[in-house]
């Protein structure tokens, strides 16, 4: 993940929406519709159990050169996964309600 001085205008960027549990992608439909930015808000249950999975589906369906993630619960935790997995392609990220500890 890159600081604020190495963020990218020359690639396109991409906004990913990461649901909490029970949800899905739906619950950021209103949020998606208020924002003029190419994103996605994918549900996760289809790409398997687990977070490792789950991150792997999202990170195919991604087609933007940068991306910027927003995960609520959950989709934060996936989120981080993300990062893990693709440093390179995370330009930033937005927890929200992280579980992140949780079960300490």
């Amino acid at each position: 993940m890159r600081n604020s001085s190495q963020w990218s205008s020359s690639g396109r960027i991409q906004t990913v929406f990461l649901h909490a549990l029970p949800f899905g992608g739906a619950i950021w439909d209103d949020t998606r519709a208020a924002l003029p930015v190419d994103s996605i808000a994918p549900d996760l249950y289809p790409f398997g159990s687990d977070l490792g999975a789950w991150a792997d589906g999202v990170l195919e369906l991604c087609t933007g050169d940068e991306l910027l993630i927003v995960g609520c619960s959950v989709g934060a935790s996936c989120a981080f996964e993300i990062l893990h997995r693709a440093p390179e392609r995370v330009g930033a990220l937005v927890i929200v309600d992280d579980v992140l500890g949780a079960a300490g």
